[in-house]
């Protein structure tokens, strides 16, 4: 997409430098002969009107350059917001994969264990089946996320270009929340200030503006020549002058260059008008969403992920004193693991608002700090693999049936039981 930009630029710096030079002259001859008489004409021709609108081209075709620059400026802008919006998708899908891993594991174990419970007779069917029905749904979801982790792996390289071959990997966390301006008329004038797709159709607007006043002005300018010619004829003398030619104006007046030039000026004053609505749209939305973000995000942190850390515990000492049993625990653990998920989207969330809203004022937002710290990330939880497993929903050859044999299947996987 650089690239594809960066030659858009050429082809505008191309027009600049062809609309700074005139039009070559034309040099003619013809040699006419008959009964051993003969006649020859050279001729030369220059056109006057190139060099009358020469000034007025290059102005308009160097503010068209102008403009060229301020659009492929915002391209690249946006494309350092694609980027960053693929990177925070990424960690954030990688983190919810590993997440999911764990959890499917967990659920197989638990499975396994109300299978051991039933052939002691110790619970009943209904509860073997719901414990075999949410392993096999935890298996579900964990290929999903293993495959939703790969799918916007992919769409990152994409992004940057980057063959989908590369071998690397995205971080295990997202940065911390910062802190950022919440006053929506003073990101609305930084806005006004300094996005440069606006700048750019503001400058369309004064070009076509330009554009017309010079087709009213040279309306009547028609093909105009100025040039000499030299006849000689055998036997005579020669002849030569100069030469003009004229179109007269008497059918075409300009018409409709000036009334194409008006109306490339309504449709880009129009385009002004409506670019101007959703910049401050734009900005507006995308401080809400951001807003929205940091409220979910400190709620997870601060409430959620604690109860249901709280919640853990209070069943790891029921099952000490044997009021309840390890499937009422489990449970309680991968809803913890639900809660830690949802506080990575929620960081993932605040991370694309935030570049939303950067990509809406066209720049930094001020006062963003240059460095940030990690977040916590899912490989600083209990009990949690060292990799997610991304090709979960690809069999492997030799692998042990989860279903029938759910401990031997997370020893192949060499994952910790939690």
């Amino acid at each position: 997409r650089g690239g594809a930009e960066f030659a858009r630029l050429g082809l505008a710096r191309a027009d600049l430098i062809g609309a700074s030079r005139l039009s070559n002259p034309t040099l003619g001859g013809a040699r006419l002969t008959a009964d051993g008489a003969s006649l020859t004409t050279i001729n030369f021709a220059l056109g006057l009107g190139d060099l009358l609108l020469l000034p007025a081209r290059k102005r308009l075709s160097a503010a068209d350059f102008q403009r060229t620059q301020r659009v492929v400026a915002q391209q690249m802008l946006v494309l350092v917001a694609d980027v960053e919006t693929a990177w925070y998708a990424a960690v954030s899908a990688r983190q919810v994969a590993t997440l999911r891993d764990a959890v499917a594991n967990a659920a197989s174990l638990s499975a396994e264990l109300a299978q051991r419970f039933f052939d002691a007779g110790n619970i009943i069917e209904l509860q073997l089946a719901s414990e075999r029905a949410a392993a096999s749904q935890a298996r579900i979801d964990a290929a999903r996320a293993a495959l939703d982790a790969r799918r916007v792996r992919l769409a990152l390289l994409r992004t940057l270009g980057v063959a989908t071959e590369a071998a690397w990997k995205v971080p295990d966390t997202l940065p911390q929340p910062v802190a950022t301006p919440s006053d929506a008329a003073t990101l609305l004038a930084l806005a006004e200030r300094q996005r440069a797709d606006l700048d750019a159709a503001r400058r369309e607007v004064a070009l076509l503006e330009d554009a017309l006043g010079v087709a009213r002005r040279w309306r009547l300018l028609g093909e105009l020549r100025i040039g000499g010619e030299r006849e000689r004829e055998t036997p005579g003398q020669a002849l030569s002058g100069p030469t003009l030619e004229l179109a007269l104006p008497i059918f075409d007046q300009g018409q409709a260059g000036i009334a194409r030039a008006g109306a490339q000026l309504d449709a880009s004053r129009a385009a002004l008008r409506d670019l101007e609505l959703a910049v401050g749209e734009d900005v507006r939305v995308a401080l809400d969403q951001l807003d929205t973000a940091r409220i979910a995000v400190a709620e997870f942190e601060k409430a959620l992920v604690p109860a249901q850390q709280a919640v853990v515990a209070q069943q790891q000492l029921r099952v000490n004193f044997m009021l309840i049993g390890q499937f009422e625990l489990l449970l309680a653990k991968r809803q913890e693991y639900d809660a830690y998920q949802g506080w990575f989207e929620a960081l993932r969330d605040f991370w694309v608002a935030h570049t939303d809203l950067q990509r809406a004022i066209g720049g930094a937002l001020p006062g963003s700090p240059t460095e940030t710290k990690p977040a916590l990330g899912p490989q600083e939880l209990p009990g949690m693999p060292a990799e997610p497993d991304l090709y979960r929903n690809a069999p492997r050859a030799g692998a042990p049936d989860a279903d029938a044999a759910p401990e031997a299947a997370a020893v192949e996987r060499k994952e910790p039981q939690p």
